[in-house]
């Protein structure tokens, strides 16, 4: 599926479990419930996409364009999210547990409720996120990304500004 264009395409609840995905154009595409276990999908514009309840464990999500995408109730553990584009991205209740975001841009994303255990968010750009509600954050993992006065933080937690 290497460059194909699945622009607007309806995906529920489809198996792409373990798939090669890399830079197909999925903008707009309509993927509830879909399984992108082990996936590879390194640069795929998933721009508007409706991944809710989406299962993207283990999956490489490196430089993919998930701006405006509604990622709501999804597992991302141990997801790869490396300099992916999350611009105004909906990630309220995902599991990103273990996961990568370092060099991510997350500006403006929603992440309440988000579990972020031991994810690693180093050099991760949170500028006007909200991550008031999210869980298992501690003060060392923020310490690694960047935000800015917009950005919000569990209470007593701090965010390098830049």
């Amino acid at each position: 599926m290497s460059g194909d264009d699945l622009h607007g395409a309806q995906l529920r609840r489809t198996n792409f479990e373990k798939a090669d995905l890399r830079g197909p154009n999925m903008r707009g595409a309509r993927m509830r419930g879909v399984d992108f276990e082990k996936a590879d999908s390194r640069g795929a514009n998933l721009s508007r996409a409706d991944l809710r309840r989406a299962d993207i464990e283990n999956a490489n999500l490196e430089v993919v364009n998930l701006k405006n995408a509604d990622l709501r109730n999804s597992f991302f553990k141990r997801a790869m999210f490396d300099k992916a584009d999350l611009f105004y991205s909906m990630l309220t209740e995902t599991n990103l547990e273990r996961a990568s975001l370092k060099g991510a841009k997350l500006v403006s994303t929603q992440i309440t409720g988000a579990r972020l255990r031991r994810a690693n968010l180093e050099g991760a750009d949170f500028h006007g996120a909200d991550l008031a509600r999210a869980e298992g954050l501690e003060q060392r993992r923020p310490d690694r990304a960047r935000g800015d006065a917009k950005t919000k933080l569990p209470k007593g937690l701090k965010i390098s500004r830049c």
